[in-house]
């Protein structure tokens, strides 16, 4: 099984012992808060269209992901805001 690993370096490939680990260079933009719950969404909507995600489940997603009420709201605001997000932006802006 291969793990695989965004960095904002280049690519790069290794094993340690039978495990292959696979290091990809990622934009900037893929990495914002790249250790938090926020990231985390961010990436999964960068991939999710926003047709497939009605504004309830984000709540619930916000939810599982720890996010009290007030850091969900800031969250959605500052995704809202985001130029790679725009297409989000009329069900984030929901939410805020």
């Amino acid at each position: 099984m291969t793990k695989v690993f965004w960095s904002n370096g280049p690519n790069r490939e290794f094993h340690i012992g039978r495990q292959h680990v696979d290091v990809r260079h990622a934009a900037k933009s893929k990495l914002l808060w790249a250790n938090s719950p926020s990231g985390a969404l961010l990436r999964s909507l960068m991939v999710t269209p926003p047709s497939a995600v009605k504004p309830k489940t984000l709540e619930k997603v916000a939810e599982r992901l720890a996010l009290s009420p007030t850091v969900a709201q800031t969250t959605f605001r500052r995704l809202a805001s985001l130029p790679q997000l725009n297409s989000w932006q009329p069900t984030l802006k929901q939410l805020v």
